[in-house]
Parts: C-alpha cells; structure tokens; sequence
C-alpha cells in the first residue's frame, strides 16, 4: 500500500471511528429519555393495578358500587384501565432494551477499534515526512485531498445507510396503513349491523396493525438515529407513531375502538409516512451532491499529480 492509499484508508477509518461516537451519544441520548418515560408509564401502571386492586377489597368504595349495582361495570373499567397502561409500559420496556444492546454494541465496536487513532498518527506522520521530502505545494495539496477522499466516502457510506433505514421504516408504515384500512373498512360494515363474523374480521385487522405498528417504530427509532449522523436535527418523531398505537389494544379493549379512532390512527400514520419520505427524498439529494463532490475530488486530485 503506497503513502496516498495508507493516508486515505487510515482517514476513512478515523471517520468511521467518529461517527460511531456521534452515534453513541445519540443512542444513549435516546436510552436516558425514554428510560424515564419507561419509569414513569411504570408508576402510572402501578397505579391503575392499585385502583383495580381496591375493588375487590370489602370497603365503603366497594361498598357503594354494590349498592349502586355498577361494580362489575367499575372493576372492568379499571382493568382496561390498568391493561392500557400496562401495554405502555411494555413497549417502553421493550425500547429501552433494544436501545441498550445498541448502546453496548456500539461501546464494543468503539473498544474494537481503540488502535485506530494510533494507525492514523502514524499515517500522517508517513505522509507529512513524505511531503517534507518531496517539496513544492504539490504534496501538500495531495494530503489535503487525499482527507477528504477519506471524509466523502464516509458520508457517503452514512447517507446510503440513512437511505435503507427510511425505505424500511417506509415499507413498515405502509403495511400499517393496510391493515388499518381492512380495519376501517370492515369497521363500517360492523356498524351497519355484519355481525360476529364482520367484528371478528376488523379485531384481526387491528391486531395485524398493532404487531406491525411495532416493527415500524423499531425501524423508525433506526432510521431517526441514521439522521442523526448526516443531520444536526431530530427529525422523525417517534412519539407521535406511539400515539397512534394507543388504541391498539388486545382482548376486550377492542370493544372500545369506533370507527373515528381507526380513522384517526390512519391520519397519523399517514403523516408520519409523509414525514419519511420527504427525510427520504433529502437523503438521495445530499447523497446524489457527495457522489459528485467525490467524482470532482478524484479529477482535482489527477490535476494536482499531472502539475506536480
């Protein structure tokens, strides 16, 4: 391997190394946030399970709905309550896990590479020796080059995996807007009276939503954390796509969907589709300019040797 090539490899290496760093910060950024938003859906579900819990001791409260005959209504209330929020807390959980195997991950690449900032010293100390001996401003120009050789190819490496990150979230979130479209529309023939056949036709529909909505924010916190190594802002929001889950419940909570919250689950996730693909349509553009930016760097580069 020739001086130009060791210098460009060492600095594609030392870039790599860097943007494991930014993603490392990001991740953990991600873990602490919704680790507390985990803590806090965990007390809220604590809550519930004790307001479920009171019910069934004897007391005035129980008491009075025995009187009033609603305490069967009252306990089911209270147990889609707590069932609502204990399927909170789970997603979170499951968040926070998955983030903290990336953190890891990521710590253990970092750990792996602990040589690196070594192999690029000791490439620029070759290639300024070089300069050194060889005079004039051409070596200079070479190894200011040759840097940002290393630097665009990198970026261009970040932008292609920001790009396969969205297309994924977008597959995902279009699967989701399907489902949710058989929902709606057996919704509509379960209001005009289609029956426990029709009822039980829409209930698998949004449960199809619900398991695929999930895949989708496990791609979306992906592609939001691919954004942050090619972009200085946070631009997909995942709290929003978890709002639309909200409703996606299981057993007998489905009783409680209408037709409006399908509905408005389909416009969010409509939205949030939208979002993707204009992040997406950036990505190409910044993409297609770095691909060109490189193409120029290696004619400059040819002048600079044919001069020197």
């Amino acid at each position: 391997m020739d001086i130009h090539e060791r210098m460009r490899e060492a600095a594609r290496k030392q870039e790599e190394q860097d943007r494991l760093r930014r993603r490392l910060e990001s991740t953990d950024a991600l873990l602490g946030a919704e680790s507390q938003r985990r803590d806090e859906l965990k007390k809220h579900m604590q809550e519930e399970h004790r307001d479920l819990e009171r019910l069934d001791r004897i007391g005035l409260v129980n008491l009075w709905h025995s009187i009033r005959g609603s305490k069967e209504e009252a306990k089911e209330r209270e147990m889609q309550e707590y069932m609502a929020a204990k399927l909170n807390y789970d997603k979170a959980e499951a968040s926070v896990q998955a983030l903290a195997r990336d953190s890891h991950r990521l710590r253990q690449e970092l750990a792996d590479g602990a040589d690196i900032a070594d192999e690029y010293r000791q490439a620029l100390r070759a290639k300024e020796e070089f300069i050194l001996r060889s005079g004039g401003s051409a070596g200079a120009n070479i190894f200011a080059l040759d840097e940002e050789h290393g630097r665009l190819k990198t970026k261009i490496q970040e932008l292609q995996e920001a790009i396969d990150a969205g297309d994924a979230a977008h597959q995902a979130l279009l699967q989701v807007e399907k489902n949710l479209n058989s929902a709606g529309n057996w919704g509509i023939l379960d209001i005009l009276g289609g029956g426990l056949l029709v009822t039980a036709v829409k209930h698998s529909s949004v449960h199809e939503a619900r398991r695929e909505l999930q895949n989708a924010q496990d791609l979306l916190r992906c592609f939001q954390r691919e954004l942050l190594d090619v972009k200085t802002v946070d631009a997909i929001d995942i709290g929003s796509l978890s709002t639309a889950a909200d409703f996606l419940l299981d057993g007998f909570i489905f009783d409680l969907i209408v037709q409006s919250q399908i509905n408005s689950a389909r416009e969010r996730i409509r939205q949030t589709v939208d979002k993707v693909d204009t992040e997406r349509g950036g990505l190409q553009h910044m993409l297609e300019q770095t691909r060109k930016q490189l193409q120029e760097l290696g004619l400059e580069r040819n002048r600079v040797i044919e001069k020197g």
